[in-house]
């Protein structure tokens, strides 16, 4: 349907205004543009703005960027000074206790996360291989539908009629959209 029949077939729209109950006649072409005129608009100040506090980061970063490196290099040299300590005094620091609190914070040794980890000359794929003959119940085997193949397929009516019984349906949602012209 071109344009001009869509817009000759609309119904002038009435638009009451809320301060003086006056009615306002704008045709469906006014009120269109109208209307985005008015999210073009605020769509520029959103990018101004937006760019204005990008700007600002950016320069507060820069100004403050040797200070931070300064402060990231002491805090680093001051955790492996501490980190050597308690390493070379863990028996008697931490003889009944896994950490250690103090006035600035606790300090101490987690247990970490059990992992696996490769002998020399291993591989994960060597590992998987052996696996799938020695602990073959140990090996994850994973199944998941070709939804792009599917989707590809469609059409063919060896793929089509399983669909029901799959309890499969093919929908495509029609979604509203704005481009705005560039200015």
């Amino acid at each position: 349907m071109n344009s001009y029949i869509f817009y000759r077939n609309l119904i002038i729209l009435k638009i009451k205004t809320m301060k003086k109950n006056a009615e306002v006649t704008l045709t469906p072409l006014a009120f269109i543009e109208q209307t985005l005129k008015e999210i073009a608009s605020c769509d520029a100040s959103i990018k101004a703005i937006n760019s204005e506090v990008d700007q600002a980061i950016v320069l507060l970063k820069s100004e403050r960027a040797d200070e931070l490196l300064d402060l990231k290099s002491k805090q680093e040299k001051a955790y492996s000074a501490l980190e050597d300590f308690a390493t070379k005094n863990q028996d008697i620091l931490f003889y009944d206790k896994k950490s250690l609190s103090a006035q600035n914070g606790t300090f101490g040794f987690r247990m970490g996360k059990p992992k696996f980890t490769l002998m020399p000359n291993f591989s994960w794929p060597a590992v998987t291989s052996m696996m799938k003959v020695l602990l073959p119940d140990y090996i994850r085997t994973t199944y998941e539908i070709a939804k792009n193949k599917l989707m590809e397929d469609r059409e063919l009516s060896e793929v089509s009629k399983h669909f029901s019984t799959l309890g499969l349906n093919i929908v495509q949602e029609e979604n509203f959209f704005v481009d705005l012209n560039k200015v």
